[in-house]
């Protein structure tokens, strides 16, 4: 898995605020073990992307990849497969799989998988986010921020 999709992101984009808070269209539940990596690399070859970008700056780095999955995992979010940057690349920094499942307000199951790359050199948080959000009858690109916004 680690050796998959390996391009530049485009910068994120932005989330603008409502008057009147709204519940999320989606909630993140828990979905350990919903995933093997093949089922994983068909939906990523099947799925379009809803966001690619970047998701934030780190003030610290982590010490280890397995840092960053404990930190995933209380937000419900399943590291599929994790490693360093391939080497001789221009940065080192992490590499990971991960997944999620949510509902929507109508109890429709919405699916997410995600490649997040953390760069060491500046502390970016990048993401490719692609979810089957459109058969739930979602904006994929919509639902792409929210899931971006919840981690």
């Amino acid at each position: 898995l680690l050796d998959m999709d390996d391009h530049v992101l485009s910068p994120a984009h932005s989330v603008t605020s409502q008057s009147q808070p709204v519940a999320p269209a989606v909630g993140l539940v828990e979905c350990a073990g919903r995933f093997t990596p093949v089922l994983f690399q068909q939906l990523w070859g099947q799925l379009g992307e809803s966001f690619a970008g970047q998701v934030c700056t780190l003030g610290r780095l982590p010490g280890a990849t397995s840092e960053l999955e404990a930190a995933l995992r209380t937000q419900k979010i399943v590291v599929m497969a994790s490693g360093p940057l391939p080497p001789g690349g221009p940065h080192t920094g992490l590499k990971l799989f991960v997944y999620a499942a949510g509902r929507t307000r109508n109890n429709a199951e919405v699916n997410f998988l995600a490649q997040v790359v953390q760069v060491n050199e500046t502390g970016s948080v990048s993401a490719t986010v692609k979810t089957d959000a459109a058969a739930a009858g979602l904006n994929p690109v919509e639902t792409g921020n929210l899931f971006v916004s919840l981690v």
